[in-house]
């Protein structure tokens, strides 16, 4: 393994934990991981759903203010861009 794939394995690590703490906090807080899919998680209490992809993190609700509330913790949490309502995720058309 060349220096650079270390680099690039440790970072994708450090990246997954963080994001896995990240979901640890919000369990707290309501958020239920899906059992099939540690990448899905939801409150049902305020209808967020958030999916991971990589380093891609989808999420929607039907609340926009209980969806503000989840950006924000996301916002506090990790450097992100908010690229708006999305027309295409993983190929697939929303």
């Amino acid at each position: 393994m060349t220096h650079k794939e270390r680099y690039v394995s440790y970072t994708r690590q450090l990246w997954h934990n963080h994001y896995d703490n990240f979901i640890n906090n919000i369990i707290q807080q309501g958020f239920k991981r899906n059992l099939q899919d540690h990448c899905l998680c939801s409150n049902p209490k305020t209808g967020v759903d958030s999916a991971r992809y990589v380093e891609d993190i989808f999420s929607a609700c039907t609340g926009e203010n209980a969806l503000k509330r989840f950006l924000r913790l996301l916002d506090k949490n990790f450097r992100v861009r908010h690229l708006g309502e999305p027309t295409k995720f993983l190929g697939m058309e929303i």
